[in-house]
């Protein structure tokens, strides 16, 4: 099955300009590049879409968690209703992920719980996408938490190493990609074929050294 969306998707996807809409085509993007099998998304709404879109291309599957009644009906999707801050707690593990979005609740502490459960559970080289984190009223709030849930998880598990940067439009998405020795690595797709005169091997690299 080809990847590649139809250009009526393509113009829907990028025809917003408020909320996360305008990085619809990254989310989609980032999901087929990893070849994504797992991802998980706090919060439910037109990113579950394109979400679903890319995953049905790479075989894989969507969690959601919101407070959204809205029932899945989807094979490659499950939706778990109810605050995070409350079910997460419940839920030993459903990991470990390609790929989390994050656009649920702002509040800090929330947040930063939500960060503490999920960021463990990413494979090796996988991504944490986070939204408005830029906001002029609630990015405040979101870096607060943030920082918070950064902390935590160094001081909890040093092995954990992170880095991240920040897409600076539409309410601002960092990217923080994740790397520690407790899963696999995520699977590239469209990696050179072995046979290739320019085939290069996929390495990490270690940022604690």
């Amino acid at each position: 099955m080809n990847p590649i969306p139809s250009i009526q998707a393509l113009d829907a996807y990028a025809g917003h300009r408020t909320g996360l809409a305008p990085h619809y085509l990254t989310l989609w993007s980032l999901a087929i590049g990893l070849g994504a099998k797992r991802v998980f998304e706090f919060g439910r709404g037109e990113s579950t879409t394109v979400l679903l879109d890319a995953l049905r291309h790479t075989q894989g599957h969507l969690i959601s968690i919101s407070t959204d009644g809205f029932s899945s009906s989807d094979n490659h999707w499950c939706h778990l209703v109810g605050k995070s801050e409350e079910l997460l707690p419940t839920i030993t593990e459903l990991g470990p992920f390609d790929l989390v979005l994050h656009d649920g609740s702002h509040a800090a502490s929330i947040l930063s719980s939500d960060l503490r459960w999920a960021i463990p559970q990413i494979k090796n080289g996988g991504l944490v996408l986070i939204h408005d984190t830029m906001h002029s009223y609630s990015g405040k709030e979101m870096r607060l938490g943030l920082a918070e849930a950064l902390g935590c998880i160094h001081s909890a598990d040093p092995s954990i190493v992170m880095s991240w940067m920040t897409l600076p439009f539409a309410f601002g998405l960092m990217v923080i990609q994740v790397f520690n020795g407790k899963h696999l690595p995520v699977t590239p797709t469209c990696m050179d074929k072995p046979s290739s005169p320019h085939h290069s091997e996929l390495f990490w690299i270690d940022l604690a050294s």
